[in-house]
């Protein structure tokens, strides 16, 4: 059998074959300069633009007219309106009411409204509960029910309820 100097062929296939480092190219040198340059280049405009900018703004905020009149909120509005088409401003000018309307009595107090029940003559007359914009309500019926209003919203009910109890 023949014997292969190993080392030999080692040589010559190490001869045929040529090693050696890859070389950059002048271009690719050049390619990372313009990109480093166009970024540094990029950053101070940026800089500068916003400083600029900054000082066109004043960086400072607006004072505000001084006007002698205040704003004030609008006034939460609660309103009943009877039966008889009378209308009540439950908010202000009825702070506290006392009334009688078909057999029922009306009590309003601390922003509550409360029916109680007088006689047992029952009629069929209806009122509106409205609450306006920013005002809640809570009110007690005749019957012994609790209702509370959100912010814009209306009741309409019975004074008196009939004798049949609701499940």
């Amino acid at each position: 059998m023949s014997t292969i100097d190993t080392e030999a062929a080692l040589k010559r296939v190490k001869s045929q074959i040529q090693f050696t480092q890859p070389q950059q190219s002048k271009h690719s040198k050049k390619r990372w300069l313009y990109t480093i340059a166009a970024t540094v280049l990029l950053a101070v405009a940026a800089i500068y633009l916003m400083r600029k900018a900054g000082e066109k703004t004043g960086d400072t905020i607006p004072a505000v007219a001084n006007n002698s009149q205040e704003i004030m909120p609008v006034a939460a509005a609660v309103t009943l309106t009877l039966g008889n088409g009378k209308q009540m401003n439950l908010s202000a000018e009825y702070n506290r009411i006392n009334v009688t309307e078909a057999g029922t009595r009306l009590v309003h107090d601390s922003g509550s409204l409360q029916y109680v029940r007088t006689s047992n003559n029952i009629t069929t007359t209806f009122n509106t509960l409205a609450t306006g914009a920013g005002s809640t309500y809570h009110v007690v019926l005749s019957d012994g029910t609790k209702a509370w209003l959100n912010a814009g919203s209306s009741l309409t009910y019975p004074v008196q309820f009939g004798s049949r109890s609701l499940t």
